[in-house]
């Protein structure tokens, strides 16, 4: 971008949400926004840009006009006080949204989380103060209770055919995988990283 383009665009009153977060899944994607360590952004988390962009897109269609990004840089005390409306009203309403489809308080931050980490860039390379527009209870964490098996349990859900008879395909995939981190000690997330060569094969 040149820079007569760049000094318009910081210029600009508002621009509208998707385009510009498509460019954000794009230079993640290829490299040209990186990880503060300078490695590049790995593919899964490219993946939740896009699913986060997805839920983004079901969301703005039900709105009366397509959402938009406020990005004056220089502000009057109204035209805070509206911004921060504007943003509280958008994280509220997002929030509804996301709990009416089912998901939960931890996916819901995980969303928001990526919605930040999206004004942060557009901070970084406009110079709109949006990076920390988002209040603090759009991320929120939910307290899970941990459960344990005994090693009857376990050897049960392991040996038990009949009960393994009686499971779809989906719900052997799962029992396959919460045995191997009951035996691993390893969570979902990191057994799905799991490569060949992270396995040694005795003799």
């Amino acid at each position: 971008m040149g820079k007569c383009a760049l000094w318009r665009k910081m210029k600009m009153r508002s621009t509208a949400f998707l385009p510009e977060f498509d460019k954000f899944i794009t230079a993640s994607q290829t490299g040209r926004r990186r990880k503060p360590d300078g490695n590049r952004v790995c593919a899964g988390t490219v993946t939740n840009y896009r699913n986060c962009r997805r839920l983004l897109a079901i969301y703005s269609g039900r709105l009366p006009k397509p959402l938009e990004i406020p990005t004056s840089v220089k502000l009057t005390t109204g035209e805070f006080r509206r911004r921060k409306l504007h943003w509280d009203r958008f994280a509220r309403s997002f929030s509804d949204f996301l709990y009416g489809r089912g998901y939960f308080d931890n996916y819901v931050s995980s969303i928001f989380k990526v919605i930040r980490t999206f004004f942060h860039y557009l901070e970084y390379c406009y110079g709109w103060p949006v990076g920390k527009v988002l209040p603090a209870r759009c991320f929120r964490s939910e307290e899970f209770r941990p459960l344990s098996l005994s090693a009857s349990q376990f050897r049960s859900l392991l040996n038990d055919t009949d009960l393994i008879q009686k499971l779809s395909t989906r719900q052997t995939i799962a029992r396959d995988i919460f045995i191997v981190g009951c035996a691993t000690t390893l969570r979902v997330s990191d057994l799905f990283r799991v490569r060949k060569n992270n396995i040694i094969v005795l003799p």
